[in-house]
């Protein structure tokens, strides 16, 4: 008798939770499926704005190789603008000289 209603308790409790377990399995995918599809459509943003990052990051590496063009050719500027300077700093001062050469005395005697 014992292990009649063993059976029966047994077999009452398969038959209570089963359709317990179905139902529980039937939501677990659905709720599963919204999960990963959440997780697929901000993986694509995601890999919508890796892009747009990527295209961002190689823009301004051109533009950080435009400025140091720009900054080279300052350079270069400024020298040649030194450069000039000194040329014509360097003409001044021999003009002036000349000009001391052609005043001295004996150059001065030697045009009369």
């Amino acid at each position: 008798m014992k292990h009649k209603i063993k059976i029966l308790v047994l077999a009452l409790t398969f038959t209570l939770l089963m359709p317990a377990g179905a139902a529980c399995q039937g939501g677990v995918p659905v709720y599963d499926n919204t999960n990963f599809i959440s997780f697929v459509k901000s993986l694509l943003e995601s890999g919508k704005q890796t892009s747009q990052l990527l295209k961002t990051v190689k823009f301004l590496e051109q533009q950080k190789e435009n400025i140091d063009k720009v900054n080279d050719v300052i350079k270069q500027l400024k020298a040649v603008q030194e450069l000039a300077n000194n040329n014509q700093r360097l003409f001044d001062i021999v003009q002036s000289d000349l000009r001391e050469i052609f005043n001295s005395p004996p150059i001065s005697n030697q045009k009369k």
